[in-house]
């Protein structure tokens, strides 16, 4: 009288865990990111003024910098020139 569940093939199941996990680690990774815009708004520096992205290669150099201390005067004159600003 009771209709037998339908068994999900082990290939369906794995693909299911690998979409479930990227989607998990996209929501991680965006997560991240929005801490750190947060904390540099927090202290009024604001990279996503100059910057168009401030995860490509001059703001990860740029945010290294900070990291290891270095004031960001020095930083954005080693880079002069090779960042794209932000129009508008």
């Amino acid at each position: 009288m009771i209709n037998p569940s339908r068994v999900v093939p082990r290939h369906q199941r794995d693909f299911r865990n690998i979409v479930r996990m990227r989607h998990f680690l996209v929501r991680k990774r965006t997560d991240l990111k929005n801490r750190i815009h947060n904390i540099f708004d927090n202290e009024m520096f604001h990279l996503s003024n100059v910057l168009t992205d401030v995860f490509g290669k001059s703001g990860r150099k740029i945010m290294d910098g900070i990291l290891q201390g270095t004031p960001a005067d020095e930083i954005m004159i080693s880079i002069k020139g090779r960042f794209e600003l932000k129009r508008g």
